[in-house]
Order: structure tokens, then sequence, then C-alpha cells
């Protein structure tokens, strides 16, 4: 029964010197990222035919596009097991506007009319160009990183934060402005079109990834603080799932039908990455 008592006051005194260091530290500020998604996406595709008509054609058109960077809010939350390792997570919330730009859509048809007066059948071909909306979209993502810490003493009440770890992404967007179009016969076999100028819409995409980073932290009193870092966040590009939407920006005669006007989506991935700068206060408790 004595070892017993002895074994349990040894670790009651180691316990009390380590409760003592522990803590937690909650931080919230602004951050600023530049995103990695950029890249070049061609659209190739071939045109609806409708009504009967038949006919082959293509239509394409290269759209550049480029994440701009931008700001949004950082929060973060560590619980200090001892004064210099901690667990830590870190919520990111950051949306930013996509630019770039865009070829002509050229398209060309090939199809089989009767035509006055004669009505006998007849091969024709026609080609158009036209000047799409210049590209634009969005890019929305949001990561939650789970890191270990380890935090380097400077004196003073600074100190210099090392943490990495495994990161959730949640990205998601849109980017325009792709155009297609779709012909038929009309009166006397006169060939009618609609041209759609249209938005990617992408279906959230949730991917597991990493993160890194550095922060360099000032605790100027027993439960306030100031900090400003750098990390890097990576994940892989990632095909997303694409829907088509009509923007509206020419008034149509047929209105576009996304489950019928089948788009071929080509070589197009996101990519969530991204390197990001951040600085706010901390609560220390």
């Amino acid at each position: 029964m004595s070892r017993l008592r002895i074994a349990a006051a040894i670790l009651f005194a180691s316990i009390i010197p380590l409760a003592a260091q522990t803590h937690f530290e909650i931080s919230a500020g602004l951050g600023f990222l530049w995103p990695s998604w950029d890249g070049t996406y061609l659209h190739a595709y071939e045109p609806g035919f409708l009504y009967g008509m038949t006919g082959t054609g293509s239509g394409r058109q290269t759209l550049t596009f480029a994440a701009q960077p931008s700001s949004g809010a950082v929060f973060g939350a560590a619980f200090f097991i001892t004064s210099r390792f901690a667990l830590q997570v870190l919520f990111d919330d950051f949306s930013s506007d996509v630019t770039g730009t865009t070829t002509t859509h050229d398209t060309t048809v090939t199809y089989t009319s009767r035509q006055p007066p004669d009505d006998t059948p007849r091969t024709y071909t026609a080609s158009s160009s036209d000047n799409p909306a210049v590209t634009g979209g969005q890019l929305t993502d949001r990561i939650i990183s789970l890191n270990g810490l380890v935090r380097i003493p400077l004196g003073a009440g600074f100190s210099l934060d090392l943490s990495a770890g495994g990161s959730w992404f949640h990205a998601g967007g849109n980017l325009g402005y792709p155009e297609y179009t779709e012909f038929w016969l009309g009166g006397n076999s006169v060939l009618f079109s609609q041209t759609y100028s249209l938005q990617m819409i992408f279906d959230p995409l949730d991917r597991i990834g990493w993160n890194a980073g550095a922060a360099f932290s000032w605790a100027f009193g027993r439960n306030a603080g100031l900090w400003a870092e750098a990390r890097y966040f990576g994940c892989a590009k990632t095909t997303p799932q694409v829907t088509f939407r009509d923007t509206g920006a020419i008034p149509p005669m047929r209105a576009f039908d996304p489950a019928s006007d089948v788009i071929p989506v080509g070589d197009l991935a996101l990519d969530p990455s991204g390197f990001r700068i951040g600085a706010g206060f901390k609560f220390i408790f």
C-alpha cells in the first residue's frame, strides 16, 4: 500500500507543473490569399441540331483564366499541452475573382437541305465567328486544418510558432463564358441558329491536402496578443463536376435546357492550393 501511495504522489507531483503550462489560445484576423488556380481551357463541342435536322459540325473557343488574390477571414484555436507544444485548428474562408481572356467562338456546320426552286437535297456548309464576353468567374475556398505546433520563445513576450498538418478543402465556383450554338431549319429550309453565353458551375469539391506555416506572435499581456503568419496550403488538382447555365446575355429564341443540351467538358482541373499571409489578435486562457 505504501508503494501505491508513493507512486500516486510522484504522479501527482509530475502532473501539477504540466497542468500549470497548459492553456488555450483563440485567434482571429484577416488573411490575403494567392490562389494557385489558373490555366487554359479548350471549349470544344458538336453543335446541337433540332427539329429533325441532320448534320455535322464543330464549335471551338479557348479560355485562359486565373484566380486573383483576395482577402478573407482566418480563425484559429490552439491547445498547449506544454508551454512549447500544441494542437492547432485553423479555419480559412476566401472568395477570389477569376479573370482571363477568350478567343473568338468559331462554329462550322455541314447539313443537307431541300431549297427552292427544285427542292433537291444538297449539302451546304456554314461558318460563323463571334466575340464572346470576357472570361470571368469566382473561386470559393474554405479550408479546415488540424496541425501540430511548436513554439520557440524569443523573449519579452515574443515567440515563433511553427506548425504543419492535414487540411480539408471545400472548393467550388464558376467560370464564364463559353458559348454554345444550336441549328435548325425553318421555312424554305432557311438555316436558323441560337447561340448561348454560358457559365460553368462547379459542384463543391471536398478534398484532403496539407499545410505548413510560421507565425510571429507577441503576447502583450496575460490574456491578449497579436500574431502575423505566412502559410501554404497544398492540394492535388481535381476535375470538378460541371453544369452549364445560360447567363441570359443573349435573348434566346429557344431556352437553353441543361438536361437535353449536353456539352462535353474537356480537360479542366480545379486547384484549391494557395499561399496565404494573415495577421490579427488572440485571446489567451
